[in-house]
């Protein structure tokens, strides 16, 4: 199962959202500041980031010996504190002399530059997520002996008269398997060129695309900035990026190269209380 850490900084950007105050980024709180891209940018008092891009590593994971000898895979679990990946990797890397098309560079931001082996690259740390389609809903679930069913909630006029739960004033307050959730699914897919792009990143950097591995995701809010390139083309970089969830995974690209897709539900539970 995927564990997913929300971090502080992703909290403190929906408080701010909700009162219609200035979100104003720490400074070591950005993956501009990580990566020594856009870092001084600074957002409107009226303008927030939004939750459109991504970023991933290679360090959400460590191998394990067990029972016989065998190892097996462990995911190392982030802090809500943690402002980065792990071992952050580019989505992909290009030689300086042949950088990707204007076209090709719409998909991503984070730009900046590497060296690798003398050779210097441009990298591309935060892939653009596809949100056409997406839609929020907010459902009543159930959970029982580890099954989920659930069913669209629709407020109806007995909401806006709402009547006391009398709770015990002894004994335990249970919680009922019941939630109602807030529900957005985003699926995210790899595709075969995406995979052939982050197995290069690996051959350059460690000469091995066996460490072509994503093994911690970033959900990432950011402001688009349009900057000039030495091309004389424009691009749309992202500023005030931060991580607002972290997942950890494990998907060894090698053996997926045809593709990865994931199917991650965004928004929040809330439990309901019943007299115990």
């Amino acid at each position: 199962m995927e564990q997913v850490t929300r971090t502080i900084y992703g909290s403190a950007l929906q408080t701010a959202m909700l009162l219609g105050l200035p979100h104003v980024a720490p400074e070591f709180s950005t993956l501009n500041k990580r990566f020594g891209v856009q870092a001084d940018a600074v957002l409107a008092d009226t303008e927030y980031t939004r939750m459109t891009l991504m970023c991933y590593g290679n360090g959400g994971h460590k191998l394990v010996t067990g029972a016989d000898s065998v190892p097996y895979t462990k995911i190392q679990q982030h802090e809500p504190q943690d402002a980065a990946p792990f071992k952050p990797l580019p989505w992909v890397l290009r030689p300086t002399s042949s950088d990707l098309t204007p076209q090709e560079r719409a998909k991503y931001a984070m730009r900046t530059v590497v060296t690798y082996n003398a050779e210097t690259y441009f990298a591309y740390y935060l892939k653009r997520l596809n949100l056409a389609g997406v839609t929020v809903r907010m459902q009543k679930r159930n959970v029982q002996d580890g099954n989920t069913t659930s069913v669209d909630f629709v407020p109806t006029a007995d909401n806006l008269v709402p009547t006391p739960n009398e709770l015990a004033n002894s004994g335990a307050n249970a919680l009922l398997a019941d939630y109602l959730t807030v529900s957005a699914l985003l699926s995210v897919t790899l595709t075969e060129a995406d995979c052939e792009e982050i197995l290069n990143v690996s051959r350059i950097i460690y000469g091995d695309d066996n460490y072509a591995i994503i093994s911690e995701i970033g959900l990432t809010a950011g402001a688009d900035k349009v900057i000039g390139l030495n091309d004389n083309s424009n691009f749309r970089e992202s500023v005030v990026s931060q991580v607002v969830s972290f997942i950890g995974a494990f998907h060894q690209v090698k053996y997926t190269s045809s593709g990865i897709t994931g199917l991650f539900d965004v928004g929040t539970n809330e439990p309901l209380f019943t007299q115990g």
